[in-house]
């Protein structure tokens, strides 16, 4: 982010002083100099990348359920959906009720991120069901969601796999605690040895991004 808003400065700075010079010794027309501008622009754009935190201005009610499609998984609880299927739109989507270990926290969030595109791959995904619990403090909406006709909880799937935690300030469902148990009994996933990777919001506060 920080790299970027400087490059951006140098960006407009250089600009600024383009102007100037330009209007002083008057060597280009004006319509033509803004047609350099905008192509400056767009080339520096271009190369960098899109904005960074661009949201899309769009409302999913809580406590209402969606059929969306999955459009990318980003990380161990967090996707990118098309909602809903009528006039669909790209939402991030954390989900609901449990919490995965960072990427950042090798190998555990890679582990997390191929288990949760495993569940996708192994069940018939083409519509998801997505209940909108909350929005985060990131601007994500937080949803609860099913596949397979809503016979699958993808967050409790993870718990019960070992790869993700029971989000506990937010979540206490008995099925979630009870699966949480079994993975840990069985030594699943992130219970296999002790480590960060079994209580990800404690790193977070520690290693933020």
């Amino acid at each position: 982010m920080k790299q970027h808003q400087t490059n951006s400065n140098k960006v407009f700075a250089y600009l600024k002083n383009g102007i100037k010079q330009k209007v002083k010794t008057q060597k280009l027309p004006l319509v033509t100099f803004f047609l350099f501008i905008i192509v400056f622009i767009c080339s520096f754009l271009w190369s960098n990348g899109p904005l960074p935190n661009v949201t899309v201005d769009y409302n999913l009610a809580k406590e209402e359920m969606y059929h969306c499609t999955l459009h990318r998984i980003i990380d161990g609880d967090t996707v990118v959906a098309n909602c809903p299927l009528k006039n669909p739109k790209l939402v991030n989507i954390r989900i609901w009720g449990m919490d995965a270990p960072e990427t950042n926290q090798i190998p555990w969030g890679e582990k997390a991120t191929n288990a949760l595109n495993r569940i996708f791959l192994m069940n018939k995904h083409d519509i998801i069901t997505i209940l909108i619990r909350d929005i985060d403090q990131y601007n994500r909406y937080v949803g609860q969601i099913f596949i397979n006709n809503k016979e699958i909880d993808v967050g409790l799937q993870m718990v019960s796999e070992g790869f993700a935690v029971v989000y506990k300030q937010y979540n206490n469902d008995p099925q979630y605690l009870y699966h949480e148990d079994l993975a840990k009994s069985h030594k699943k996933g992130i219970w296999q040895h002790p480590g960060p990777q079994q209580n990800p919001a404690a790193w977070r506060k520690v290693n933020p991004f």
